[in-house]
């Protein structure tokens, strides 16, 4: 199976847990892992239990490290055990001689826990076995022997070795650059002759290349790699299952697909590039080897390994490679940058279609992009993605901060979270140059996080590191990581703690209850019980601190988005509860107005109370003060676009979504506002276009799928069975939310009678009949479009709600809007008035001496 960088990181975990464990107690170790494991479970169980009888082609990691199974003295085949020389994933090594008196030898035996081989199996094994020990390439440890113990364990005897790691030897010795790439090159020689004699060796780490001490380079366990050629019926891999090492592995490799000797290229160039470190990486000529050799696809690595050894040696002779540093990474960060190293190589590139709306657009030659992903949940409880959400955004709004640095918002790295999506598709996709990913694990008190900043063209890490701090200093590491990353950025960035001037909390209780709530609300999940749920969260976050502004705010728009949702309902089932959540709300804004009166939270409040009040020019003022105060973003941006949509600056609305779209370009709710932006300027082409690209997005597509409907009714072209399915997708959507749709059932597909039940009832002023005025006006029927929308209007009078009157402005089918009676709803809303007195009319409607006109 393929697993995501968050799966390999808990299936290493996962493997630390069971070493202790004997075969019996894994064995109930496996069966009591939560079901959020279920998908590593097959996994560990052909990595665990030697004797498992799943197939054993489809193991994809190396087995944990295990105690010695064998002891010193132990016959295997012809050769006796010595001493242990180490224990791997998936396999013992001893030293061992050769006990038959044949001849004197000593070996490292490699014995695989594979258990023991199927009778068979056990001739196949040996006999492709001994083809490999055929094969003789110099500066390759020799597969002298291979067999099967007469108790079935198969083994394989290795030339013995003396020597030390690649990248041990090099920081022993404190080898400069290049010294390092001359010795790496080496590598590369002997590997280009083993490849010639068409073996690859599919598991190539710094573990598996020694350097003795005199500087000579030897391979390690090319003996059991797969032949190129297929003139066996049958492999080692079969019989064994792929050897590979996540975070050396290819992309293809990784996606179990065929491989061939550009695969090894990838691996040597993640060798490379731990061998050297990222300063001496940043060379020009130097970057530009490793790139080519860390190509998603194989077609565009370097040919072979004499190219890869030809282009290292030419930078070095060009002499653009700089001395190395001397210092070396600790283990804590070699942790971190796990993932993603091994997510750089998983999935190839996604090319998004040109000309989409609300892609990102390419960014300019002086911009830096960025998108922080969520950071994954490593803790042992799985409980902690709130805070992992959490941090990523309050990076986000540290760094938000820089006028230089182009954010991608939360709400569109979302889409990606739990996803097996490599992060160059990612980057594409968001369209940044580059991404923030990591890891967060909370234990007890303590909280672990290791960030890693990658460009996401190749994927290549440009700067990691862990954290290891108490949990009640979250606030300053979420300042101290925003921190490195903008100098990882060469971008300078001042922060503080989380403001009370910005409506902030210093209370770990009231920090934790604002997560929760913002997670659910970030999923657009729409049921009561949600809203319920995120109310009670937001007065548990005030109060455990009653100074917490920003929860204050939040609770006034949840209440009466609450109140909304309870008012329709009978008294038992909640609506009496309306009239009180919101006078709770208009409590919370208050709130907010004194805590914290010249934020741009109090602003957004006065903007909306001065829309209420029918004030537009100075509700107006208010909003662009909003979004001129601080870092464009979603939440600056709608408070202005709300109240300017209201009084018909339709084209001013679309522009600026147009700019949230580039922030959250893969987000439901301004894409959902864009559809009706569009819509009412009668771009309907643009507005089909967006919904289609909005179709695989999360959260509620209740309102897209309406729009839809809408426009294929209002199409003469729409055929009946066209008209039917977009109305089934709107059902299926809402699913009993807006039960005036239900009425239409008996006509749909029907347009004569379609128009004489909607004319029926809304005459009848029937149940819900006051929200038909959308389709009333996609059927060409203006008057019964218009009566509809004054039984809306009347039906809303005592709800200061300013968001009512964005209905004038979504019915743009008929000609509803040069009615008489839809000039007097403009009178009645006081738009009007802030035309004539600011000379800013709406886009669809111009004066005529005393009087005006819409179209």
């Amino acid at each position: 199976m393929a697993l995501t960088h968050q799966q390999l990181a808990r299936l290493g975990e996962l493997l630390d847990q069971s070493l202790p464990l004997s075969a019996g107690e894994r064995r109930a170790w496996l069966e009591a892992l939560p079901s959020d494991d279920e998908p590593l479970r097959q996994t560990l169980t052909q990595a665990l239990l030697a004797d498992d009888p799943a197939p054993r082609a489809s193991r994809l990691l190396d087995r944990a490290p295990r105690v010695a199974e064998h002891h010193a003295g132990e016959r295997m085949g012809a050769y006796e055990l010595l001493e242990p020389l180490g224990s791997g994933g998936m396999a013992e090594v001893w030293l061992a001689r050769r006990a038959d008196g044949a001849f004197e030898r000593r070996v490292a035996l490699k014995i695989p826990r594979l258990g023991h081989l199927p009778a068979e199996m056990s001739a196949r094994f040996t006999r492709e076995c001994h083809i490999l020990a055929s094969l003789e390439v110099p500066g390759v440890a020799r597969l002298y022997d291979a067999g099967v113990s007469e108790q079935g364990v198969p083994y394989l005897a290795m030339e013995y070795v003396a020597g030390v790691p690649l990248t041990e030897y090099c920081q022993s010795r404190t080898l400069d650059t290049a010294s390092r790439v001359a010795l790496f090159a080496q590598v590369l020689d002997v590997v280009g002759r083993a490849h010639a004699r068409q073996v690859i060796h599919r598991d190539l780490k710094p573990s598996n290349i020694l350097v003795t001490p005199e500087s000579e380079v030897r391979l390690l366990d090319f003996g059991i790699a797969r032949l190129l050629r297929a003139d066996t019926d049958v492999s080692l891999t079969q019989a064994w299952g792929p050897a590979l090492t996540p975070q050396y592995a290819s992309p293809e490799m990784l996606r179990g697909e065929a491989v061939d000797a550009r695969s090894d290229i990838y691996a040597l160039g993640v060798v490379l590039r731990e061998l050297l470190g990222q300063d001496a990486v940043a060379a020009p000529a130097l970057r530009a080897v490793l790139d080519k050799a860390l190509a998603p696809s194989p077609n565009d690595r370097h040919a072979d390994a004499a190219a890869f050894a030809a282009a290292l040696r030419s930078s070095l002779e060009a002499g653009k490679v700089a001395p190395r540093p001397r210092r070396t990474w600790s283990a804590a960060m070699a942790a971190g940058v796990l993932a993603a190293l091994t997510v750089a190589g998983l999935l190839s590139w996604y090319r998004a279609s040109p000309g989409s709306r609300g892609a990102a657009s390419p960014t300019a030659p002086h911009e830096v992009s960025l998108a922080v992903l969520p950071f994954a949940d490593l803790s042992a409880a799985r409980d902690q993605d709130y805070l992992s959400e959490g941090m990523a955004d309050e990076i986000i709004n540290q760094l938000a901060q820089l006028p230089s640095l182009r954010l991608v918002g939360l709400r569109s790295s979302l889409t990606f979270k739990g996803h097996n999506e490599d992060l160059r598709s990612i980057g594409q996709k968001l369209g940044v140059d580059n991404l923030l990913d990591g890891t967060i694990r909370k234990e007890g008190t303590r909280l672990r996080i290791a960030a890693q900043l990658v460009r996401a063209r190749d994927g290549t890490p440009l700067w990691s590191r862990a954290y290891d701090r108490e949990l009640r200093d979250v606030f300053t590491l979420q300042e101290d990581i925003a921190r490195d990353v903008a100098q990882a950025l060469s971008v300078k960035l001042d922060v503080g703690p989380m403001s009370r001037a910005q409506g902030g909390t210093t209370n770990l209780d009231a920090y934790d209850r604002y997560l929760r709530w913002r997670q659910i609300f970030l999923a657009e999940r729409h049921a009561v019980e949600d809203h319920r749920q995120r109310v009670h969260l937001l007065r548990e976050a005030v109060q455990a601190d009653s100074q917490f502004a920003l929860a204050w705010c939040e609770l006034a728009i949840e209440l009466d988005g609450l109140a909304s949702d309870l008012e329709d309902l009978p008294a038992e089932q909640g609506g009496s509860q309306a009239g009180a959540l919101r006078e709770e709300a208009a409590q919370a804004r208050a709130r907010v107005l004194q805590l914290a009166p010249e934020s741009w939270m109090a602003l957004r409040i006065r903007s909306e109370l001065l829309a209420n009040e029918k004030r537009w020019a100075e509700s107006i003022e208010v909003a662009r003060r909003i979004l001129d105060s601080g870092p464009f973003t979603l939440e600056r941006a709608y408070p202005y676009t709300n109240v300017i949509f209201a009084v018909g600056h339709i084209n001013e609305t679309i522009e600026i979504v147009d700019r949230v779209l580039r922030v959250e370009p893969l987000v439901m709710f301004p894409s959902r506002d864009q559809q009706w932006n569009l819509t009412a300027a009668r771009r309907f082409e643009e507005a089909a276009a967006e919904y289609q690209r909005s179709k695989d997005f999360e959260g509620a597509h209740a309102m897209p799928d309406y729009i839809e409907f809408l426009r294929v009714v209002a199409r003469e072209s729409s055929s009946p069975a066209e008209i039917r399915a977009a109305y089934d997708r709107s059902m299926q959507s809402f699913k009993g939310r807006r039960n005036f749709l239900a009425s239409l059932e008996p006509a749909v597909g029907d347009r004569a009678a379609m128009r004489a039940l909607v004319r029926r009832l809304v005459a009848e002023r029937a149940p819900r009949s006051q929200d038909l005025y959308g389709v009333a006006d996609a059927l060409g029927e203006p008057e019964t479009a218009l009566a509809s929308l004054r039984a809306y209007f009347e039906g809303n009078e005592q709800v200061a709600d300013f968001t009512r009157f964005w209905e004038l402005w979504i019915n743009p089918y008929s000609s509803i809007r040069t009615q008489p009676g839809f000039k007097d709803l403009l009178r009645k809303a006081g738009v009007v008035d802030y035309w004539r007195a600011t000379g800013r009319w709406g886009d669809f409607c111009k004066p005529v001496g005393e009087d005006f006109e819409c179209r």
